[in-house]
């Protein structure tokens, strides 16, 4: 952890109600704060009714189309949009010209983390269509950069889709080509587009018919720029069906995957996602001994082409059966859906489902309910790299179908309903009914369809985005560039950050080095084992239940809690000191329990001065004490805590000058002494001179009565289980002492503030 400069603290932060210690999280908080695509105005008629969402970022951009309305209720076609989780940024981007009467027609298919967006666009020229094209927008603004195609017909038109972008700005899709004077054109045609120009570029096919006609579509693309997706195979010029594809991007000639068999050579087989090891999932017709039995799921290694069937959830009576994947992470799981048969084989709907990496059977995922015959509907959109998915899934109560919901699935394949969750819209006012969750993120962002009812006005279709935030236990098994850093979802159990609606948990007895890159909201902490050092960076960690440190867990940190701390009596809080206004410090904006141990070490080539201060602590309600203080031995100086309970501050000092035994504190046998110098000309301090000028007088019992009770520790172990003795009522009892004076055990710290 960087151990950041000591800054100034800010203003008291009051709970409307604190309590000390951490009670067990609740049951529900309305804290899935969701933020929705351009707005539709009932009253008036103006503004955007949603249509489809496309893609979210691991920064809570999500892309898609919504269909537009002028102010008299006058449809204008649907328009690309963009949106993110802010609730302020919703917006239309730039098309390529419209018809007289204002229509457009376009559509954002996704974004990149940069921001980047891709998509297409009909394209009017004087009011008339010459077709779509492939468009690019740029992060910071909202002007439509058309990208190139591979010809038009005599009209200049042309056809063109895009289905992705990579985080290197590397775009996908497929165009229609023409070839001069050919206004049928030669069919479809996979292409890439570079991140530094608009040119097209022609991927390769599986043979072209007579004329050199053929039909290829990329379908995606991974972060190395391979794309996928299948093309017509011609043989001696006669179509025997599709095959999926894989293009490198390296190159641009078609490699042909592998299929399930064929019926006299033709079948069909399409790549649909590619993660970034290469690895390809989609679909593929099976045939066993010529005979059709359905389209199953399929996986494609980066190394090879063979095509590994993945399983299904069962068959009709005939061995006919249905299963698709649609995505796969990193890791190569994949997930998608399947339909479901009894062992009579009587179809039971559809069902989600995940093939995991190292093999082939199918994962059902768990559903919202089903019918009274057993029967639902869902289907998995999307899976992180720590296995959760999003999708959506009929709900039923008691049988009944109460409509589509969006759902999130664990990697324990658990389903949520997202809705179930608790909803807050952002900005504030109506509610929103989450149908679909259509994309996800790294990091636990989602985007979907819903149905939004505004404060006043009529329920429309509305884009959604939110950042599921279910924590669970931190499994540092992550390994990317932000390894270590709070809101990364693969950092967690569940896939998704600990925030809003989660827990989040430290369990395992080892180091656990975590960090801030923003300002964070979760519902409780707990750390149980370990210990967690936690490096703020300036952002604020807030919770909704608070904090707690326990079972002998360590807890290392430096910024601001907004929330509850407590410290169990077998807790650790550390604090690492390099130097004047270096050092961590902790400021809870809440209650904060002490117990257990107070730690303070001085990093390596730091040595303190008399009179540095460090404020380690600031609270708004304190409460309880540290049992046992851990301090680092200084030579010739002491630490003085006199301020500990009442500043949070911890102070380096110079010995105190009536403390003849130098044992850190004035007490009785510092009395002793001077009692037993009294009188001398030529005395040292040990014998009882505390101002130095060689006697032994009423100025030296001046001093000792001055400073009578004053504590300073050398360093090591302080143990802090006696009594506070006040220092009035030990002058005067040691002013009345004639015998034998028994040494004390050390005192504790007053507490008040």
């Amino acid at each position: 952890m960087t151990i950041a400069p000591r800054f100034s603290r800010s203003a008291a932060y009051f709970c409307a109600a604190l309590v000390f210690g951490l009670n067990a999280p609740a049951t529900s908080f309305a804290q899935l704060i969701v933020a929705g695509s351009p707005a539709y105005d009932s009253t008036s008629g103006n503004g955007f009714v949603f249509s489809s969402s496309g893609a979210v970022n691991n920064f809570g951009t999500a892309v898609g189309s919504s269909d537009r309305y002028d102010s008299s209720n006058h449809y204008l076609g649907p328009r690309a949009v963009r949106w993110d989780a802010t609730g302020t940024a919703a917006t239309e981007l730039g098309n390529l010209g419209t018809k007289s009467d204002g229509f457009a027609n376009g559509l954002a298919v996704a974004v990149n983390n940069s921001g980047v967006v891709i998509g297409h666009y009909t394209k009017y020229v004087a009011g008339s269509s010459v077709g779509s094209r492939a468009v690019r927008w740029g992060a910071s603004g909202t002007v439509a950069t058309e990208l190139g195609d591979l010809g038009t017909d005599s009209r200049g038109t042309s056809v063109v889709y895009t289905v992705g972008i990579n985080n290197s700005g590397t775009a996908a899709g497929y165009v229609t080509k023409y070839v001069f004077g050919d206004d049928d054109g030669v069919g479809q045609r996979a292409v890439r587009w570079d991140a530094s120009g608009t040119e097209a570029t022609e991927l390769g096919n599986l043979g072209t018919n007579s004329r050199g006609a053929t039909s290829a579509q990329a379908h995606a693309l991974n972060d190395a720029g391979t794309v996928v997706g299948y093309s017509d195979k011609y043989v001696s010029g006669v179509l025997v069906g599709q095959r999926a594809v894989r293009w490198d991007a390296s190159g641009t000639a078609a490699m042909e995957l592998g299929n399930l068999g064929t019926n006299n050579g033709y079948t069909s087989a399409f790549a649909d996602a590619v993660n970034n090891s290469g690895t390809a999932v989609g679909r593929a017709e099976k045939y066993v001994s010529g005979n059709d039995v359905g389209p199953r799921a399929v996986r494609w290694d980066a190394s090879g082409t063979v095509a590994t069937e993945l399983g299904n959830l069962g068959t009709r009576s005939n061995g006919y059966t249905g299963a698709y994947a649609g995505a796969v992470n990193n890791s190569g799981t994949a997930v998608g859906f399947a339909y479901k048969y009894d062992a009579g084989g009587n179809s039971l709907g559809s069902r989600a489902v995940r093939w995991d990496a190292t093999g082939m059977a199918a994962t059902e995922l768990a559903d919202l309910g089903t019918s009274s015959e057993g029967s639902t509907e869902a289907e998995a959109y999307a899976v992180n790299d720590a296995g959760t998915a999003v999708g959506s899934s009929k709900k039923y109560n008691g049988g009944h179908n109460v409509g589509v919901r969006a759902v999130l699935w664990l990697p324990d394949a658990s389903a949520i309903d997202l809705n179930d969750l608790g909803v807050l819209p952002n900005p504030a006012g109506g509610s929103w009914l989450l149908t679909y969750a259509t994309a996800l993120s790294a990091d636990g962002w989602v985007a979907g369809d819903g149905t939004f009812t505004p404060t006043t006005g009529d329920a429309y279709a509305r884009g959604w985005v939110a950042q599921v935030g279910l924590g669970g236990t931190w499994t540092s098994a992550f390994t990317g560039s932000l390894n270590g850093t709070w809101g990364r979802g693969p950092q967690w159990s569940t896939g998704t950050p600990a925030m809003q609606v989660g827990d989040a948990l430290f369990i395992a007895n080892s180091s656990y080095a975590v960090a801030l890159d923003r300002n964070e909201k979760t519902r409780s902490v707990f750390i149980n084992a370990g210990t967690v050092t936690l490096d703020m960076a300036g952002h604020t960690l807030e919770t909704i239940a608070g904090m707690s440190v326990a079972n002998g867990a360590t807890l290392d940190a430096n910024g601001t809690v907004i929330g509850n701390l407590s410290l169990s009596p077998a807790a650790h809080l550390k604090f690492r000191v390099a130097g004047p206004g270096m050092y961590d410090h902790l400021q809870i904006n809440g209650a904060l329990s002490l117990g257990g141990t107070l730690g303070v070490s001085l990093l390596p080539g730091y040595t303190p001065a008399a009179g540095a201060t460090f404020d380690l602590l600031d609270w708004t309600i304190l409460a309880g004490s540290f049992s046992t203080i851990q301090l680092p031995h200084l030579t010739g100086l002491f630490w003085d805590l006199s301020q500990l309970y009442s500043a949070g501050k911890v102070s380096v000092v110079t010995p105190l000058s009536a403390d003849f035994d130098s044992d850190g504190d004035v007490d009785a046998f510092d009395l002793a002494t001077w009692k037993a110098g009294f009188g001398s000309a030529s005395a040292t301090h040990s014998q009882g001179d505390a101002n130095g000028d060689g006697r032994v007088d009423g100025a030296d019992q001046l001093l000792w009565q001055r400073q009578a009770g004053t504590q300073y520790y050398a360093g090591s172990l302080v143990a802090t289980n006696a009594v506070p003795e006040p220092a009035a009522p030990l002058l005067a009892a040691a002013l009345m002492t004639t015998g034998s004076i028994r040494r004390r055990s050390l005192p504790s710290f007053r507490t008040g503030r």
